[in-house]
């Protein structure tokens, strides 16, 4: 909490309905600072972030060999519905309620999108396999 070895002046909780609740030190608000609120779903968001990345990195890598590139393919959606659901659900806003609602939410949220990414990829390469086989018949 203090890497550097400052004094704190201040720490405070950040209740379920969104109010700071000052345990230790005296208000800032009195001084007119502002109180940042770490939230934990961001540090998530940077995690997938990096995944997403490195994922990409390791299929621009490997993009010849079919077995890492169909894995990779179907592995990065996660992190990518992880991404979508996150922003559907909190845009860019501070939590307001529990870690543990809001990241209940943003996974399951997450696994729908995962399913109908992967059930709209199936659909898509099989209609495009229907097209080319039908556009070789008619030649």
């Amino acid at each position: 909490m203090n890497p550097d070895g400052e004094k704190i002046k201040a720490v405070y909780y950040k209740s379920s309905n969104g109010d700071n609740i000052l345990i230790y030190g005296e208000h800032l608000n009195a001084y007119n600072r502002t109180i940042s609120n770490l939230d934990p779903l961001n540090h998530f968001l940077l995690i997938a972030s990096i995944v997403i990345l490195v994922m990409l990195i390791i299929y621009l890598i490997f993009r010849k060999n079919t077995i890492v590139t169909n894995i990779i393919s179907k592995t990065i959606l996660i992190p990518i519905s992880y991404w979508i659901s996150h922003f559907l659900l909190k845009g860019h806003r501070e939590s307001g309620t529990l870690f543990e609602g809001e990241m209940l939410k943003i996974l399951l949220l997450a696994l729908v999108i995962y399913i109908i990414m992967v059930l709209g990829i199936k659909k898509y390469r099989k209609h495009k396999e229907i097209d080319e086989t039908s556009s070789i018949a008619i030649f």
